[in-house]
């Protein structure tokens, strides 16, 4: 038994793990190497916006259920990885753990998981890239879910009358082929969240800021750098440190009708020039033109605000 173990092991280590061939969702893909199946991987972090409508139509019990389910399956996912790790146990021998009927029928993921797991020249690496991205996928998932969770507390408190309602921002547009992703969206991306980036309202004298499903503006007139409400009012940008948010003490304090703005959800550091930070502090989230993101900042300042 031994010598058939070890013979195993020896014929595991001759297999050439590129190009590696799985189906997934009834098609046959064949990837050359490690980084043309994290590409493909990274096309599926997201919810697709046609299963983002099926989710904001549940009621607050069907989100729930989805929410308990996200919840499940991403802890099953980490308990795996975190075994692995701790036990330098390979991800081939724990695969049999991972729980695919919590698996969310969306972004392939049930045919990825089941097809990676049956190839057998499936490498450590590849197994571990799944598994991450797979859990990627989940945190997203449950971060729409968390978000429709408490819009419907929030409607429950009001006694019951309405129900949520999603960011224009953050659906499908029907104008283009754009769809809503929780991180990037050709129309609008959200703010890696305690992470700065950096706008020059001299290359453009406006912006759009939605804090969750408000939109806002960014604007430079006059020399002057203006944050402008929904409902047309200016709040001037002094230089240095601008905090906006709900709370009174917040240097912007905006409407505290507004719920899903948090106590203190977005810092504006306005420097001379016209440049200016912004970094999120939200649960809810800040959503910018996503071109913004490549302007993200490698300093440390945003990563001090507590």
């Amino acid at each position: 038994m031994a010598m058939l173990t070890a013979l195993r092991s020896f014929t595991y280590g001759l297999r050439r793990p590129w190009p590696l061939r799985m189906e997934v969702g009834g098609l046959w893909e064949t990837f050359a190497n490690e980084e043309e199946y994290g590409r493909f991987l990274s096309q599926r972090l997201e919810v697709p916006a046609h299963k983002l409508e099926a989710l904001t139509a549940l009621d607050a019990h069907g989100v729930q259920r989805e929410l308990r389910h996200t919840r499940r399956s991403h802890q099953n996912a980490v308990d795996i990885l975190v075994r692995a790790m701790e036990t330098r146990s390979r991800l081939r021998h724990l695969w049999g753990l991972v729980d695919v009927s919590k698996v969310p029928d969306e972004q392939d993921w049930p045919s990825i998981l089941f097809a990676i797991g049956s190839a057998d020249n499936a490498s450590e690496p590849a197994l571990r890239l799944t598994l991450t991205h797979y859990i990627h996928f989940l945190e997203a998932r449950r971060e729409i879910l968390d978000s429709l969770s408490r819009e419907w507390q929030a409607v429950a408190r009001k006694g019951g009358a309405g129900r949520p309602v999603i960011p224009v921002a953050m659906r499908r547009n029907p104008q283009s082929d754009s769809e809503f992703t929780s991180r990037r969206n050709k129309v609008y991306a959200r703010l890696p969240r305690r992470r700065a980036v950096n706008v020059d309202l001299n290359r453009r004298a406006e912006i759009a800021v939605y804090l969750a499903r408000n939109r806002f503006s960014l604007a430079a007139v006059d020399g002057a750098v203006f944050l402008q409400s929904p409902e047309g009012m200016r709040y001037p940008m002094r230089v240095g440190r601008n905090m906006v948010g709900r709370s009174q003490q917040c240097d912007v304090c905006v409407d505290v009708g507004q719920t899903d703005v948090s106590r203190q959800h977005l810092l504006i550091e306005l420097t001379d020039g016209n440049h200016v930070r912004l970094t999120d502090l939200s649960s809810r989230g800040t959503y910018v033109p996503p071109e913004l993101l490549e302007r993200m900042d490698t300093g440390d300042t945003s990563s001090r605000v507590h």
